[in-house]
């Protein structure tokens, strides 16, 4: 994993930041859904909104460090006097690392996301039949 995050380039590491915050939130939402009173509070649907700002993020680091990634190889692929177009497609290839990052993030946290809404339409409804 280390890898792979240091493959992403300068955002490589600052698409961390977005994984762990949409983790722990999604964590702390899960538990306080698990916790609540029969009906959520409206401060918990409203907490269930944060984790998508920061998918929304992470979606854009990546796909400014693919931008960033491409940029660079170009400017080096410029100034080289001779290149193997082997070596132009294995750069390439890595630029799209931190898009893959950033979407799969978007993907994962989208489902968590899915699922705690699910949970929490499940607990309105219960506590409206009642």
């Amino acid at each position: 994993m280390l890898e792979f995050i240091r493959t992403c380039g300068p955002v490589g590491w600052p698409l961390v930041a977005p994984t762990v915050l949409v983790v722990t939130f999604s964590i702390r939402i899960a538990i306080q859904l698990r916790r609540a009173a029969p009906l959520p509070s409206p401060s918990l649907a409203n907490r269930m909104t944060a984790p998508l700002v920061w998918v929304g993020i992470a979606a854009v680091l990546g796909f400014l460090g693919r931008c960033a990634g491409i940029y660079i190889a170009l400017n080096v692929i410029a100034r080289a006097e001779d290149i193997s177009p082997g070596i132009v497609w294995a750069g390439f290839a890595v630029s799209f690392s931190p898009t893959l990052f950033g979407l799969a993030i978007l993907l994962i946290s989208s489902l968590a996301w899915l699922a705690l809404q699910a949970v929490c339409g499940r607990r309105l409804r219960a506590a409206r039949g009642r």
